[in-house]
């Protein structure tokens, strides 16, 4: 738990770019 950063970039953008078009159909 030292790098949240690079954790949480494609975390980030692999989340709601999955969550967007199946939340929005």
């Amino acid at each position: 738990m030292r790098e949240p950063t690079e954790n949480r970039e494609p975390a980030a953008p692999a989340s709601p770019a999955a969550e967007a078009p199946g939340r929005r159909p």
